[in-house]
Parts: C-alpha cells; structure tokens; sequence
C-alpha cells in the first residue's frame, strides 16, 4: 500500500512521462534544424523573373547590390520541409505539418574588417510556406524576405560607402549575412531553421551599363551621355544578365534609372553639372557630393 508521501511523487513522475512522451514527438520542445532547413538562394529570371522552389533551379551562391540604385537586398530562398504529411482527406483530416514562415534573424557581418565584426542584429518579416513530404524526401518551398532592409542599408551601408567612393577609397564592400527562418505548422509547433551563411558583395554603381545605342550625340553633354529614347532589351551588348531588380544580381541599363545621378555617364566633372545630375565624376559615373 502507497504512503501518503510517495503518491505526490509518483504523480509527478507519470506526469513527466507524459510530458517526455510529447517533447519526444514535437519539435517545438527541443532544437531541432532538421524539420526546416535552407537549401540555397534562388535566381529569379528574366523575362518573368520568377524564382522556382525547386533545388534544381538557376540560384545565386554570392549576391551583388548596387546601393546607388538600392538600400535593400531582396532574397528568395529555398527551404525544405522533411515533416511527413498527416493528413487525410478520405477522414477529413486536415493537414498539421503544412509549415508557414513568418520571419527570419539576420546577422551582418563585416567582411572588411579584421576579426569579421557583427555589425548589425535585426529581425525581419519573411513570407512563403512548404508542404509536408509524402514520399522521404524533404519537399521545397519559396520564402521572401529583405536580407539588407531599407534601415540597415541607408544608416549603415549607404553612408559608409558614399563617403569612402567620395574620398577615392573604394566602391565595393563586401558582408556576410548569417540567418535563420521561422514558422509555424498548421498543427501549431514552431520550427527554425539551422544557420545559413550567404555573403553579399555592396557596391556603388557597378550595376549600371551605358549601352552605345543609348547616346545621343545631339544632346548635351554631346561627349558623353545616356539621353536617347528606345527600347530597353533584354539582352545586352556584353551577355550581362539584367536585373529584375535594380541593383540587385544584374546589370541596370542607364535609361532604366535616369534622375539618379549613378546613371548619367561622365568624363569629366564638367559633364555631371551639364547634365544637372551631380557634380563629380567617379568612375565614369556622376555623383552628388
């Protein structure tokens, strides 16, 4: 017969049995990468510039932004979801392990400097989902998120990098950005991915290209500019890739951005205020200073 003190202690432990039996078969209660993990980033393109969730997909393992064009770098990564499916139309059961992404932390860090610095620590809002697998192997979703958003890469990039092309000290800088994505299953658990790693090269108007159809030497400055009217193809002179963003993993023909000093062509200071679009010339681009 139980004493009256060891009941207590029996009820604790059956109830921790029940407790280990649920965090042994949901992931939520412990660190678990492998439910949801990062494949790669994918390329969107042209002339669609639609990313496709499928592995075997064009993708891009380094990212190029130009932020004379663009304070933000737009990613589209792959991830895969290796739940099995639970549900059951034939029982109407509803599907639980369907996982939606609502987020993702971001690290930047600064591959420029000795000891690569973090430099920045920020969460941002990330959207896409992912089926469940029904076969063993994991299945592939899309999720959108700004790895650089507009905040971080006016205050912490911009600025730096217009001062040092300013000084002649330079143009590109490059940065390492070290995620992880959330979500949440239909059935309620939260999941994380594991850590990815995805570097970032920032560059101050490396993207734009002055095609010759685009001069017009009746207009000035008659040297040098991009002032001719005509259609914009999609395919370059040199093979570039166009950008389905400006800015961002391709080339931005100039009269795609005209209004912003960067694409106004130049050989001289003397063309920049000419053309009303800066006032120095920085490898063959104006800039306002």
């Amino acid at each position: 017969m139980l004493s009256p003190s060891t009941k207590p202690i029996l009820k604790m432990l059956a109830l921790l049995g029940v407790a280990g039996t649920i965090c042994a078969t949901t992931p939520s209660c412990r660190e678990n990468d492998e439910t949801l993990f990062i494949r790669q980033i994918q390329l969107p393109a042209a002339p669609d510039c639609v990313a496709k969730p499928d592995p075997t997909a064009e993708y891009i393992p380094r990212g190029t932004l130009d932020i004379a064009l663009s304070v933000r770098y737009v990613a589209n990564v792959l991830i895969g979801n290796q739940l099995v499916a639970r549900g059951d139309y034939k029982q109407t059961r509803a599907e639980p392990n369907r996982i939606l992404i609502t987020g993702a932390d971001v690290h930047l860090i600064d591959l420029g400097v000795a000891g690569e610095p973090e430099i920045s620590f920020y969460s941002v809002n990330a959207t896409g989902e992912v089926d469940p697998q029904t076969n063993g192997d994991a299945t592939y979703g899309l999720a959108g998120l700004e790895l650089i958003p507009p905040s971080i890469g006016q205050k912490v990039i911009y600025n730096d990098l217009l001062a040092s092309v300013q000084k002649g000290q330079g143009s590109v800088h490059s940065y390492e950005t070290r995620f992880k994505i959330y979500g949440t299953t239909l059935g309620g658990t939260n999941v994380e991915s594991g850590e990815y790693d995805f570097d970032i090269d920032v560059c101050f108007g490396c993207t734009v290209i002055f095609p010759s159809d685009a001069y017009d030497p009746t207009i000035d400055p008659k040297d040098v500019n991009c002032k001719k009217a005509g259609e914009v193809t999609l395919v370059t002179e040199n093979g570039e890739i166009p950008a389905c963003i400006a800015g961002q993993d391709g080339v931005t023909d100039c009269r795609e951005c005209q209004g912003n000093p960067i694409c106004t062509p130049c050989l001289s200071d003397a063309d920049c205020v000419t053309a009303e679009t800066g006032n120095k010339c920085v490898a063959s681009h104006c800039i306002a200073t």
